[in-house]
């Protein structure tokens, strides 16, 4: 994937920004963006940091300034998630539309499980942005022949790669970097540095086995209380859900409109809908944060601080099931996932005859729509509502660019 990541990604860039060939009289593509767009392009990156959760990784940096010191992780998120709504209406269509074939391909090729079918694909569209290079890129201008670089070639045979040894996780170089930066401090001496790391790691090894000797290391490492700063801070835990809420949290009465909200989510789960919205309690408990299912923290607007290191982590996905034909009333239900995107205002605890449930206030987007090339974006928020917090999927970005809102996601099934 470092090919992708650190080489492609890279050259791509080059082209665009007007510095891949040494001579700039030879840099005059079509593609070429100039100094302004990508001064907007690089200060739009810096801007969005606060508005992207950790949940997606590192914030962006400006690519303008930082470009030369990037991480092949970073490269990846300009790949993925930043590139195409970023060069969206700046590069041409042809550009913009080849490039979008090898940013759907490195989707597919950091997959966790890949079937047939996905590196088939992955073939057909690494192929397409391999010709789409060629034709627009070199131009078949001997003069240009610089831009056929090896690393162009070698995606033509990503696809066998994978074939042969799995998924591109299985291979990539991640792990080894680590491992090699763990390494790297243990070389305390110039004369041996060799020597001095085999040691140092005997040693460490030594001590990771004196846990097999309890006297010994109940005399080295004496036992601790166990901690429990987590049990102190959960605030509320439910055997029918798998989400906790945690603080802060405060006593709320519902308004009217709060209420009758309140009233239609659970008329899906109880038969409700002639009952008196007068008999429906307006007392409840917000949270500000929330344990999911998959053992992260989602936040909530009310209690974010406006800070300059602060970063907004309540802006999710929410899959429910509907009722495909739900508009026609003597037609059988049909069922269907369906994904929605918002704002989480506030966790609430709500009694309900006896039963606690738990729900998110929500601040929807109006519709989103799906381009040609696979990014989604909306125009803005709609009205609120309460959701079960079961439906919360994960935290996304909404990347705002001019009058739009683009949604920056990670594929659950990535391996990162």
């Amino acid at each position: 994937m470092h090919l992708m990541f650190e080489n492609i990604a890279k050259y791509m860039f080059k082209h665009w920004n007007g510095t891949f060939f040494n001579n700039s009289s030879e840099n005059n593509g079509m593609y070429i963006l100039n100094t302004t767009t990508w001064n907007v392009i690089g200060d739009l990156m810096h801007k969005a940091r606060k508005t992207f959760p950790s949940y997606l990784g590192r914030p962006p940096r400006n690519i303008v300034h930082h470009h030369a010191g990037y991480k092949a992780e970073e490269w990846s998120s300009w790949i993925t998630m930043y590139s195409l709504p970023l060069l969206k209406d700046q590069l041409p269509i042809k550009y913009y539309e080849g490039w979008a074939l090898f940013v759907k391909a490195v989707k597919l090729c950091k997959k966790l499980h890949l079937t047939n079918e996905n590196i088939f694909e992955i073939q057909e569209l690494l192929l397409a942005f391999y010709k789409h290079y060629e034709r627009e890129y070199y131009c078949n201008i001997k003069e240009r022949i610089s831009t056929m670089k090896l690393s162009f070639h070698y995606l033509l045979h990503v696809a066998d790669s994978i074939r042969n040894t799995g998924p591109c996780w299985a291979t990539w170089q991640f792990p080894m970097e680590r491992v090699c930066g763990m390494l790297l401090p243990l070389a305390k001496s110039r004369l041996h540095p060799y020597k001095n790391i085999i040691n140092t790691v005997h040693f460490l090894e030594l001590f990771n086995h004196l846990s097999y000797r309890r006297e010994i290391y109940n005399q080295i490492f004496p036992s601790q209380p166990p901690k429990r700063h987590a049990q102190q801070h959960l605030i509320y835990s439910d055997e029918y859900y798998l989400e906790e809420f945690y603080f802060p949290s405060k006593d709320y009465t519902l308004s009217p409109s709060e209420l009758k909200k309140i009233k239609e989510n659970l008329s899906t789960s109880y038969d409700i809908a002639g009952r008196n919205l007068d008999t429906f309690s307006k007392d409840g408990i917000t949270f500000g944060r929330m344990l999911t299912k998959d053992k992260y923290f989602i936040g909530s607007k009310w209690i974010h601080k406006n800070n300059d290191w602060s970063r907004i982590n309540y802006t999710v996905k929410v899959t429910m099931q509907i009722d495909k034909w739900a508009r026609f009333k003597h037609r059988q239900p049909e069922y269907i996932k369906k994904s929605y995107y918002g704002i989480i205002e506030f966790f609430f605890l709500y009694n309900f005859d006896g039963q606690n449930e738990m729900l998110a206030y929500i601040h929807w987007t109006k519709p989103v729509t799906e381009d040609r090339v696979g990014t989604l974006s909306f125009s803005g928020f709609s009205y609120y509502d309460f959701i079960r917090v079961s439906a919360i999927d994960r935290c996304v970005g909404f990347f705002q660019l001019g009058n739009k809102y683009y949604i920056i996601d990670k594929d659950t099934e990535i391996s990162e």
